[in-house]
């Protein structure tokens, strides 16, 4: 599961409990702009702790499964494999699913954007957009994400 995945799940179970943002990140001790980037998929130093807090706080609990193996490809683990072939440190999932969502580059992975962009079969990269618009629930806004993040490589050349 993804953290973008994770998000999701605990801004469902936040609402269904009747709590806004603000009212969650309060009882969790957490800034409402931490709880907004994890709902969104956007925080990356999410520690566990803090993840089975906010779960428990809106009724949820976080358990640990073998992955589900659905037959269908993981463009994303894909993606990662290309773009880590001659780059370290590593790019990681969620680090690329982040960037391709908010068109942001993550520090010091812009040359495995780069190879990724490069290396992919237009198929693969418009599979991959398309995965990651279904994780998102939405694809303008990863497409938006793509654009700018493609904007941006081109100005690190």
């Amino acid at each position: 599961m993804y953290l973008i995945e994770l998000g999701q799940k605990l801004k469902e179970l936040r609402k269904a409990a009747g709590l806004t943002q603000a009212q969650l990140a309060h009882l969790a001790g957490v800034a409402r702009e931490t709880l907004s980037r994890i709902e969104n998929g956007s925080y990356n130093d999410l520690g566990i702790k803090k993840l089975v807090s906010l779960f428990e706080l809106v009724g949820g609990e976080i358990s640990v499964q073998p992955r589900k193996k659905s037959g269908d490809p993981d463009f994303v683990r894909r993606a990662v494999s290309t773009a880590n072939i001659s780059h370290k440190p590593r790019l990681h999932s969620d680090e690329l699913i982040q960037a391709l969502v908010t068109g942001a580059i993550p520090p010091g992975k812009a040359g495995h954007l780069h190879s990724m962009f490069e290396d992919l079969s237009s198929e693969s990269r418009g599979a991959l957009i398309e995965q990651i618009g279904r994780l998102a629930n939405d694809d303008k806004k990863v497409r938006r994400g793509v654009e700018r993040l493609r904007e941006r490589l081109a100005g690190v050349s």
